[in-house]
């Protein structure tokens, strides 16, 4: 399941149109998602370590730049169909026969080197523009396109939008299998291993030729007030009378969504449905809020409304979302805060929470597409007390 080649090459040609009404030569693309956006390619290796760079020239041919390690899987892609760049250079991560092939400490003068042949200086656009600059000394003037790309990359196509409910519908799947799994006795990061090989499997089965990730991450009782884990503590079992958060993110070359619950082992306490429900409706009029025309900030003021009239508000320590993409998050992450409204077609992930320290932590997240009908929920696990209690 793949974005089609076309479309790509569609993306291609509306950067192209962009750099014309700018009067720009070319463009120098180095971040590894726009890369992958812009080429069909997702990368094998961290551009810290192994830099890429595709240059494109406004009028002409575009040329990927790539280290030799990616080149096997550079050709299985162009095999497949999947690369829509007209050429691609290979540099060595040390020296070769023939010498006369580029190698990493040449990297600088290779992207300079490339862009001057494709006719793309003086004037040149790129998604760092600063890095760029270092790169082209010939270019004097430099265009900032990671605005634009931003917003190419904001609003899904229909193809995108159905992979984005495949994935949506395997983290339901996944938890379900948590229902089945989650037993006192069992060390908590056992259940997720489990998890995610169920997850391995039908991604195998399902999608075998896809760019695939999966994130399993769960927590039980005091450790789920710490939104991203403890940073340890293998060592927690599930114990009878425990909170516990699963979080479930899969992705499909590189287009997902993430699914996260809280569930109470044995029958929740006074204390516990209280935290919960504030957390669920939170969540809900936060999903709610996520309509076309609506500001961003929306979706965050809705949820705190709801948490600070319940007295929790210095509990809620992190904002109500974020967009979904290529990154998985994404832009806006600055949901809290934006002015920005939101369009047909943006996909974002709704998870207000709460969070306190000695006793747990209540978030649910979903992920959604923002549509002329309202907010199209993809991941459509119950968020009820009644469904998420273990007996």
């Amino acid at each position: 399941m793949r974005v089609p080649r076309d479309e790509i090459a569609q993306r291609v040609g509306r950067l192209r149109r962009h750099l014309k009404e700018q009067d720009a030569d070319g463009a120098i693309i180095l971040d590894a998602l726009n890369f992958a956006y812009l080429s069909g390619f997702h990368l094998d290796v961290d551009t810290w370590e192994r830099p890429v760079a595709l240059c494109i020239a406004a009028d002409g041919a575009a040329t990927a730049l790539i280290n030799e390690l990616s080149s096997h899987a550079w050709e299985l892609a162009r095999e497949e169909g999947l690369v829509v760049i007209d050429q691609v250079i290979v540099y060595r991560e040390h020296s070769h026969v023939p010498e006369s092939e580029p190698i990493l400490t040449e990297w600088a003068a290779l992207v300079e080197h490339t862009a001057g042949a494709l006719g793309m200086t003086p004037v040149v656009g790129s998604d760092r523009p600063d890095a760029a600059e270092r790169l082209l000394r010939a270019a004097p003037k430099m265009i900032d396109l990671e605005p634009v790309i931003r917003e190419m990359r904001r609003v899904k196509s229909r193809a995108e939008l159905e992979i984005f409910r495949r994935s949506g519908g395997i983290t339901d799947w996944a938890q379900e299998r948590y229902r089945e799994l989650i037993r006192p006795g069992r060390y908590i990061q056992e259940v997720d291993h489990d998890i995610a090989k169920l997850l391995e499997v039908r991604a195998a089965e399902e999608f075998p030729h896809s760019h695939l990730k999966l994130m399993v991450i769960s927590f039980a009782g005091v450790d789920t007030a710490y939104p991203h884990g403890m940073c340890g503590r293998p060592g927690r079992r599930i114990e009878n009378g425990q909170m516990v958060s699963t979080n479930v993110a899969f992705r499909i070359d590189g287009l997902g969504a993430e699914n996260e619950r809280v569930w109470s082992v044995g029958t929740p306490d006074a204390r516990f449905r209280k935290h919960f429900e504030v957390a669920r409706e939170a969540q809900h009029v936060a999903v709610q809020a996520c309509i076309i025309g609506s500001r961003f900030r929306e979706i965050d003021a809705a949820a705190q409304q709801v948490i600070a009239a319940a007295g929790f508000g210095p509990y809620s320590v992190h904002r109500s979302g974020h967009g979904v993409g290529l990154g998985l998050h994404e832009y806006p992450t600055d949901t809290a805060f934006n002015e920005e409204r939101m369009r047909n077609g943006e996909v974002m992930a709704v998870e207000p929470g709460i969070y306190m320290r000695g006793f747990g932590g209540f978030r649910h997240s979903d992920t959604l597409i923002v549509s002329a009908a309202g907010p199209e929920i993809l991941t459509k696990f119950p968020k009820d007390l009644r469904s998420l209690t273990i007996q």
